[in-house]
């Protein structure tokens, strides 16, 4: 029997610069699914491979890894100057060109989320529903076009209904394929070049337009909103780090949701903390007003917090 079909199928998008972070991520929903799945990739490096680290290779629900190496062929992807995205957001784009003609459905999910939870009742359901709808993809809402503090996205992206985040999809690529959706895509791209914020996740808005299957907010769950109370971990399957405040930033690091990726980063890298600088004068004056507001007494080793950030330089 084709395994490709015997397992739920996941993929990631990313380069050498969020490599540690995807590691966390596969390791974290590999800790949490019960059976078999299987991964891909589409990277910017041929040599990913020998980059992945063996708990991830070596893991028991692990049924299958491939990486593909994302062939640029002159494309110019816009709004990535001076801006924490790299071109990697684009690739998923491309995703026919990549995936194999025999995978049929699909689960994309951002480097920047993690999986607490098992998801794949949850994700098997769904992609049923989508393959028996009419539309391509499965996302989760994140604004509305009866909202009016968002009309400025559906007027510049010229949308009629709603907007989804895309940091979680499910796919159905025999849809994907049968469409050419990767080519009316990139046709997209081009006509609203100059128009584009937020990447491919605008491209795929402008184009779908609100066509699609609604998934479960838990499946794709802002890390802000753990801040709230009487939050239920339980329910919740994947935290997604949206926006600029990573868990590997300073500036991101003291919140709430930050230790859910710490702790499975702990497990693939010899510190126990994450730290990257995108600015080194402002993470230092992060550094200091998170000391000077006691949000140490909210990381669960500030000792090796103050390690990892001063290795960091």
């Amino acid at each position: 029997m084709d395994q490709t079909k015997e397992n739920i199928n996941f993929l990631y998008c990313f380069d050498e610069n969020y490599n540690y972070q995807a590691f966390s991520s596969i390791l974290s929903l590999l800790n949490n699914v019960d059976r078999k799945i299987n991964i891909y990739i589409i990277h910017n490096s041929d040599k990913l491979m020998k980059k992945i680290p063996e708990i991830v290779l070596e893991h028991d629900n692990l049924n299958l890894l491939e990486v593909y190496k994302f062939e640029n062929l002159n494309y110019s992807f816009p709004n990535l100057s001076e801006n924490h995205i790299s071109e990697a957001t684009y690739y998923r784009l491309f995703i026919e060109k990549y995936i194999n003609k025999k995978i049929e459905s699909i689960i994309y999910l951002d480097a920047d989320t993690i999986c607490i939870n098992n998801p794949l009742e949850k994700f098997t359901s769904l992609t049923k529903t989508v393959i028996k709808s009419d539309f391509v993809f499965g996302a989760r809402t994140e604004k509305i076009i009866s909202d009016t503090k968002y009309q400025e996205t559906f007027s510049r992206l010229n949308m009629t209904n709603k907007y989804f985040n895309a940091g979680v999809l499910v796919v159905d690529l025999k849809k994907w394929r049968k469409r050419s959706l990767s080519e009316k895509l990139l046709k997209k791209l081009d006509n609203i070049e100059d128009k584009i914020i937020h990447w491919d996740q605008d491209v795929l808005n402008s184009y779908i337009d609100g066509n699609y299957v609604e998934i479960d907010e838990s499946l794709n769950f802002d890390s802000v909103n753990l801040n709230k109370k009487n939050i239920d971990l339980n329910e919740i399957e994947i935290i997604h780090y949206i926006g600029s405040n990573k868990p590997w930033y300073i500036s991101g690091i003291f919140e709430n949701g930050a230790k859910y990726y710490h702790q499975i980063y702990s497990k693939i890298a010899t510190e126990k903390y994450h730290v990257v600088h995108l600015w080194k004068k402002a993470s230092i004056l992060e550094f200091i007003k998170g000391f000077l507001k006691f949000k140490f007494v909210q990381i669960e080793s500030p000792y090796h917090l103050i390690k990892s950030f001063l290795k960091s330089f």
